[in-house]
């Protein structure tokens, strides 16, 4: 059986689907979220880090809380179609798991090179 995989459209506006069925995320965060991991897969990325790319104007506490709000918000979207999610969200870090998206920005950039 062929894997079934999470399809990501980052050109235009983003879209996230599953077997044909676009995942509705309660926030434009979640998707951005989801963007930045895919662009930069395959490495474990502190959240720290997350917070100062997505959040740089908020303090640590704020920044902290948006990226956990925001966090929940993805997980929240993809679970509602599948249980085998593209991320592996721990205390400390968050990381894309780069098989298990298709996404048109990584096949156009791997098709450059």
């Amino acid at each position: 059986p062929t894997p079934r995989v999470w399809l990501v459209e980052l050109f235009g506006p983003i879209r996230v689907d599953r077997d044909s069925t676009p995942v509705q995320f309660r926030s434009k965060a979640a998707a951005y979220l989801l963007a930045y991991l895919i662009l930069q897969p395959g490495n474990e990325h502190r959240r720290e880090k997350i917070q100062a790319a997505l959040w740089p104007n908020d303090g640590q506490e704020e920044g902290a809380n948006n990226l956990r709000v925001t966090l929940s918000r993805l997980r929240s979207g993809m679970k509602a179609l599948a249980d085998d999610l593209p991320v592996v969200i721990t205390r400390t870090t968050v990381t894309l798991l780069p098989n298990k998206i298709v996404c048109d920005a990584v096949e156009f950039d791997a098709n450059l090179k």
